[in-house]
């Protein structure tokens, strides 16, 4: 399988989808966990430049508002969520009509938004998870688990190797026969 993905990700095509997705998934976590700041600086009088230099400046809020822990979970977070759309693609464009069934869509799917829970810092990196749980006033159940809610994160990866996983297996399947 590891040859597949490597197969897959030698084509400049996946590999660009790739690897876009994995920086705009950083990027939105990076950016969205400033984006009051953001705001501010963008409404400011400053000239284009130093926004966008402002703007580049902030990706080093990985190293001061991230944890360790939090930081390479999100980075692999990223990683994986580019290279499991990179593989949907491929599945989708390359599968006839009746391979690509609902269940490899919803476990596809599945490992995306799981890897949604995770990604992110202590505080604000379930920020979709803790958004959800505030609807039913369960977000200090995060403090009483051992890593403070990083599990969930954890979780995300490993969902999301399951789903690469089994989107690898069906392009295997798939290229059994190739005319």
């Amino acid at each position: 399988m590891f040859k597949t993905l490597k197969q897959i990700l030698s084509q400049i095509r996946y590999a660009t989808i790739a690897l876009v997705v994995a920086v705009s998934i950083f990027l939105i976590v990076i950016w969205g966990s400033n984006i009051k700041l953001i705001v501010s600086v963008f409404s400011s009088q400053a000239v284009i430049f130093e926004k966008i230099y402002f703007l580049f400046n902030l990706l080093g809020s990985i190293v001061t508002n991230f944890t360790i822990t939090s930081a390479i979970i999100t980075i692999v977070i990223s990683l994986l969520f580019g290279i499991n759309i990179c593989l949907l693609i491929y599945l989708v464009h390359f599968s006839q009509a009746g391979n690509f069934n609902k269940i490899n869509s919803a476990l596809s799917f599945g490992g995306l938004f799981s890897g949604l829970f995770g990604i992110g810092c202590a505080t604000c990196g379930t920020f979709v998870l803790s958004s959800l749980l505030g609807l039913f006033d369960l977000t200090g159940v995060l403090l009483f688990l051992p890593f403070k809610g990083e599990e969930i994160g954890f979780l995300g990866i490993v969902l999301l190797i399951f789903s690469i996983y089994f989107s690898l297996k069906k392009i295997t399947e798939l290229k059994i026969c190739k005319l």
